[in-house]
């Protein structure tokens, strides 16, 4: 379970770095761009992952109920949505915000499959209240200023 945690923890980071590189090649660009380029690499990337992975090219060939291309559909979408807003938000308060809607969904699933638990929806109101302060304060703290080199 360790490793699966660890995992998940590597995953949220290289999500972090993936949107920064994405918001700068928008900045160079556009968004739309930014996340097509962004797929095409992903594509090809996986597509040879696969191939490595011969036994798993039959599972590919058989054919799952049509809405299961959403999730392809919604990551497209994000990956375009966070390299137009990345560049306005910033990395750290566009992650946050993603952060939040992932946690506000997941909560809203969790509820409507079976219920959740009241700490659940203490911990995403905290991180809701957190990025409303966070959005609040204007001018960042400049840390040159306090570290001595």
């Amino acid at each position: 379970m360790v490793v699966i945690i660890l995992i998940a923890l590597l995953n949220g980071g290289f999500i972090a770095l993936s949107r920064t590189f994405n918001g700068a090649l928008a900045k160079r660009s556009n968004a739309l761009t930014a996340s097509c380029c962004n797929h095409i690499v992903g594509f090809a990337l996986l597509s040879v992952w696969l191939m490595c992975l011969d036994s798993e090219a039959d599972k590919l060939l058989s054919q799952p109920p049509t809405y299961l291309y959403l999730g392809g559909m919604i990551g497209a979408l994000f990956v375009a949505l966070n390299s137009w807003a990345l560049p306005s938000l910033g990395v750290m308060h566009c992650t946050l915000l993603v952060i939040c809607g992932q946690m506000l969904t997941g909560v809203v699933l969790d509820a409507l499959s079976g219920g959740i638990h009241w700490v659940s929806v203490i911990g995403v109101t905290l991180m809701l209240v957190g990025v409303v302060f966070l959005n609040r304060v204007k001018q960042p703290i400049p840390l040159a200023k306090h570290v001595n080199c």
